[in-house]
């Protein structure tokens, strides 16, 4: 398991959630309020992040890993869903809250759809996912 060693280094931690989220570098550099040039350097390991950054990494690295044990296949749409407050996953990992309850919803959510899916009789289907889904309206349920 990636996170069984505490010692990862940032661009292990970083790549991981590159592949998971598949997030624009941008919108890392963003969430995490540096540039886009630090990012790159932390994925490449040449640079690693001050302490309050590193902990934010970890914290969506380990969002990535339930969105991995839950076989989320939506992972990159889901991470952009507005989910509470009209707030993304990268809004609150900007912010520094915690994002467990943020996780554990997009996993409900990841989960019904797939149900939807299979019920409508989708998941056969040989349309590629898109946006067309998103709305400036959170997750249907959930607390605003």
């Amino acid at each position: 398991d990636l996170h069984s060693f505490p010692t990862r280094r940032s661009s292990d931690l970083g790549n991981y959630i590159r592949a998971v989220f598949k997030p624009a570098i941008s919108d890392l550099a963003d969430a995490f309020g540096v540039s886009r040039q630090a990012v790159y350097k932390w994925l490449g390991g040449s640079a690693e992040p001050e302490p309050d950054r590193l902990h934010r990494i970890q914290a969506l690295s380990r969002a990535a890993d339930r969105f991995s044990e839950e076989k989320v296949d939506r992972a990159p749409l889901l991470m952009k869903m507005k989910v509470k407050d009209r707030k993304t996953l990268l809004d609150f990992i900007a912010t520094g809250d915690n994002i467990k309850e943020i996780v554990e919803t997009l996993i409900t959510e990841a989960k019904l759809m797939r149900e939807a899916h299979s019920h409508l009789g989708l998941n056969g289907s040989r349309t590629r996912p898109n946006e067309a889904w998103r709305a400036e309206v959170s997750v249907p349920g959930s607390p605003e």
